[in-house]
């Protein structure tokens, strides 16, 4: 491995970024210390200032059949279940190294994903990603419900719930797609509302033990559907896979939208499509984009949780 730091990639879905590392290439040992030290070196490394600037970062390699396995840091340092963006950046990287193939099998902690390549000449490769059937049982997303008001069970579809917060009260739908989320439907365009402001403190609500990610979702008239995403663990983010995916179930519990039908979601960073088909599996397409590679100078690194083990 040519240098001394530790080579990495930065792709982004809909400007959803991550840094990416390679366990085959990093070596086992190397890997192996990515894994102890990622929660202290997330924050430094996912800094727009003074890092490389990520939403989080990504372990992946083979393991047994699946194709890649992914390993996810938040920005914050957080272990992450699962990110439907970062899955697409590892699908176009298995599509780049095997052009021959349509299809990819995928994992993260939240479990298996089919990833199905579309390739048309002179375009860049899409990837839809199939996602579980999301989870709608209070105990399983988390939820307490002790610390909300809940106004319809759950079931077929998500709870809708009523809870306090920067000092207003909200309405929304809580349901589990591999992470957990809370999704309030909007009367207008997310534009100009207090994403930050009211995501980061519904994010920590005492109802959501784990914490939660929050979406804030519009419909129009026309058809358009409009998402802004707070995540756990990393704020505001430009866009969010899971969140997308888990605002179409709402949007279909509600009734606004036909089950198996594609909904395009424009979101800060561009659009993504999202169906919850009548099987009840989830799919998620959308653009996928290198940005560049690098290595991370790894002095720094060894100062703050120990030296780096051989490849």
């Amino acid at each position: 491995m040519a240098g001394t730091g530790l080579p990495f990639l930065k792709l982004e879905g809909a400007g959803n970024d991550y840094l990416f590392f390679d366990a085959a290439e990093l070596g086992r040992g190397r890997a192996d210390w990515l894994r102890q030290a990622a929660p202290r070196l997330a924050p430094r490394w996912c800094d727009r200032h003074f890092g490389v600037g990520a939403d989080g970062l990504v372990l992946f390699g083979p393991q047994g059949e699946v194709d890649a396995r992914l390993e996810m840091w938040n920005a914050d340092g957080s272990r992450g279940r699962l990110c439907g963006n970062a899955l697409r950046c590892v699908g176009r990287l298995l599509a780049e190294r095997d052009p021959a193939r349509g299809s990819f099998l995928l994992a993260s902690d939240a479990g298996p994903h089919r990833a199905l390549v579309a390739r048309s000449p002179g375009l860049e490769p899409r990837l839809r990603i199939e996602l579980a059937a999301p989870v709608f049982e209070l105990a399983r997303i988390p939820v307490d419900p002790g610390q909300l008001e809940l106004l319809a069970p759950p079931g077929s579809g998500p709870a809708r719930v009523r809870l306090e917060a920067a000092g207003g009260t909200r309405e929304g739908l809580v349901l589990s797609v591999g992470n957990p989320h809370l999704i309030l439907p909007l009367a207008d365009p997310p534009s100009g509302f207090p994403v930050g402001r009211l995501g980061a403190e519904l994010e920590c609500h005492p109802a959501f033990p784990e914490r939660i990610n929050v979406g804030f979702l519009h419909l129009a008239e026309d058809g358009r559907v409009r998402l802004r995403t707070f995540e756990r663990g990393s704020g505001e983010t430009l866009a969010c896979g899971s969140n997308a995916v888990a605002s179409v179930v709402a949007l279909c519990a509600l009734g606004a939208w036909p089950r198996g039908r594609d909904a395009r979601l424009e979101m800060p960073g561009g659009e993504l499509e999202a169906s919850w088909s009548e099987s009840g599996a989830l799919w998620l397409g959308g653009p996928a984009r290198r940005v560049f590679s690098g290595q991370l100078e790894l002095a720094e690194a060894e100062d703050l949780v120990g030296p780096v083990a051989p490849a």
